[in-house]
């Protein structure tokens, strides 16, 4: 009962309390001709105009995080455009040195050669196999050591190194420390070199600095055939150094194979 009584007695006093002070402050704002009422107003409305602003950035903030996610989606976008770009230059690329190839194949043998592929599965990929080669198989024709493999758009892979049933291993152009006597371009710039396989499609290769060695030219085999085994990727050159540094790739991926042709 006690408690009761203090809290109602302390909250009768509160009331009191605030009507004095609600007197007061209306007896100073006719004293004052309004402005106290003209200061309560303003700063209303600098609280007011706070809200609006703070409400206006978390807005800001909520577009900007939308505006990233749809940045991201293009760009990634963008990516996968450059890629098909990328794949189509390359196709286009090989169309056209296969051409010069086949323009200057005269010999009868290598003619005939040509329309003597036989298609193969492949059996396991770089992936399974030792590092550097590939297994296939085929049911129909005969496989033989030292055929060239060829893969997608009739980029040379590597040739055959063993057989046993109709199970043969691949040895690729591109496994370590495999070194191939090519040429890179095509017509009076061309340059003969040797590329150094790297693993997974990938070589490094060195020629003289003032050699005309550009992104997208291909790289073929003088041993396979006049095939291309790899695309320039990026041409690395230092004026301190009288060679250049050029990095080639095979233009897809080796262990998405599933079947190959046998030259």
């Amino acid at each position: 009962m006690i408690m009761i009584f203090h809290r109602q007695n302390k909250k009768k006093l509160l009331i009191l309390i605030a009507i004095i002070l609600l007197v007061v402050l209306f007896f100073i704002n006719q004293q004052t001709s309004g402005k106290v009422s003209n200061a309560v107003r303003t700063l209303a409305g600098h609280i007011w105009d706070v809200g609006d602003t703070t409400s206006g950035k978390l807005s800001g903030l909520k577009e900007s995080f939308v505006s990233k996610d749809k940045l991201a989606e293009e760009l990634a976008r963008t990516r996968d455009e450059l890629e098909q770009v990328r794949n189509l230059k390359y196709e286009n690329i090989y169309l056209r040195a296969q051409n010069s190839t086949l323009l200057s194949l005269t010999s009868a043998g290598l003619q005939e050669g040509i329309h003597s592929r036989v298609h193969a599965s492949v059996f396991s990929t770089s992936g399974v196999t030792p590092y550097g080669t590939i297994m296939i198989t085929t049911k129909a024709g005969s496989l033989n050591v030292g055929a060239v493999v060829l893969g997608k758009s009739a980029i040379a892979l590597g040739n055959i190194s063993d057989i046993s049933g109709k199970v043969a291993t691949v040895h690729l152009f591109s496994m370590a420390e495999r070194s191939v006597d090519v040429i890179i371009g095509i017509g009076e710039d061309a340059i003969t070199t040797k590329a150094l396989g790297v693993g997974s499609g990938n070589f490094v290769i060195s020629a003289p600095r003032d050699a005309h060695v550009q992104v997208g030219d291909p790289v073929f085999a003088a041993s396979a055939l006049g095939y291309i085994i790899a695309i320039v990727g990026e041409v690395e050159s230092n004026p301190a150094d009288a060679f250049i540094r050029i990095y080639a790739r095979v233009p897809f991926n080796i262990q998405a194979l599933n079947s190959v042709l046998v030259q």
